[in-house]
């Protein structure tokens, strides 16, 4: 008896040009059908160009995707043209370097602009230049120097909020539903680098404000110009609205760091609508938005406390898992509307009604289990 996310995380775009972020990395890669740019995006306000690779492909080419794989860690890259089907995957190797695999292909030539390592049948040779590419053949590109890297995390947060849509993001651009966007943005803020930069956004800040005041229906409101003027492409950071919108700035006036916070501190504030942790002492959906009707959080760490898994429908929490990794009393405030509750450490047993408002104690390495909540 576990509560479970099915939903895979994999947006997708047809748009040549698309940006994206390369997870793992704070690389940036802007993908066109014969041409790949690559900028590092970690420091600088402004991306830095670090490589290009042309593809010798002709046109048309059609169903052109750009897929961000948030479960796999990596960017994928389909189409057809008139010499045939070809896909490619980009992603960091185990040692670090920005790696671009062929997994099907018709032989064409390829021309990065940097040095790079050609892997061929378990063989590696240096190159520079053009080169002919076949199938399962990877570019391997040393450019670890200029990416900032991040482990995979051990520990897979997830969220979902009930959208069960295609992931085409023009589309989910177009909706502008949060339920779409939130556990998108939350993902890949995992995968990626946080900085410890001075950082500071007039929209993060206002985001946060109707969070702490708990307004509930003006949360979203609030989020609206912050994702619409500060992303492009498939959820990737800008310093500037290059769509003229009429938003106010995206960064102050003195912030002259990269901005990729816009990612990570707002995926921190979207953890605080449904999840608070302050020394022994929970808070479960603090600030639920009124949209949210529904939704579920998988393996969320408490530090000091343990992993919750919570699930809520109606707008209402129904169930609440937390495994202990401290022996200690806590305390766990609920939606204000929820006084009782069923306590178990197991799915069979019958458990024990208490009060919503009680201490609990909790033992190490122990599972509790809350639900059948009461008015």
């Amino acid at each position: 008896m576990k509560i479970k996310i099915a939903e895979r995380l994999r947006p997708f775009a047809h748009l040549p040009g698309t940006y994206c972020l390369l997870p793992l990395s704070s690389l940036r890669l802007q993908i066109f059908p014969t041409l790949i740019r690559i900028h590092a995006f970690d420091c600088q306000i402004a991306p830095v160009p670090v490589g290009e690779i042309v593809l010798n492909l002709r046109g048309p080419v059609k169903n052109f995707t750009v897929q961000q794989d948030l479960e796999k860690g990596e960017v994928k890259v389909w189409g057809t043209c008139p010499q045939g089907y070809f896909c490619y995957r980009i992603f960091l190797s185990a040692e670090g370097f920005l790696t671009v695999k062929f997994e099907q292909t018709f032989t064409l030539a390829c021309t990065p602009n940097c040095a790079y390592e050609l892997k061929r049948n378990e063989s590696l040779s240096s190159c520079m230049g053009e080169t002919e590419i076949h199938v399962k053949d990877e570019l391997i590109f040393k450019l670890s120097s200029m990416v900032a890297k991040t482990p995979k995390p051990q520990i897979h947060e997830r969220l979902s909020l009930g959208s069960h849509k295609a992931q085409d993001w023009e589309m989910i651009k177009r909706r502008m539903d949060f339920s779409e966007i939130f556990p998108c943005w939350f993902r890949l803020a995992a995968l990626i680098p946080h900085s410890s930069a001075k950082f500071a956004s007039p929209l993060v800040d206002h985001c946060r404000e109707m969070i702490q005041q708990k307004q509930r229906n003006e949360i979203l409101t609030a989020f609206y110009p912050l994702f619409a003027a500060g992303f492009e492409g498939i959820l990737t950071p800008r310093a500037f609205d290059t769509e003229y919108q009429g938003f106010d700035s995206i960064l102050a006036p003195d912030n002259t760091h990269s901005p990729l916070p816009l990612l990570t501190q707002g995926a921190q504030l979207i953890r605080s609508l449904f999840l608070e942790v302050n020394a022994q002492a929970l808070a479960i959906l603090p600030a639920l938005p009124t949209e949210f009707h529904s939704g579920r959080g998988v393996q969320w760490y408490c530090e000091g406390i343990g992993l919750v898994d919570f699930e809520w429908s109606k707008k209402e929490l129904r169930r609440l898992f937390l495994y202990a990794t401290a022996t200690q009393t806590i305390e766990i405030a609920f939606q204000k509307q929820l006084h009782k509750m069923r306590m178990r450490t197991n799915s069979v047993e019958k458990g024990k009604i208490v009060a919503c408002d009680a201490p609990v104690e909790i033992q190490k390495d122990q599972l509790y289990i809350f639900d059948n909540f009461q008015h």
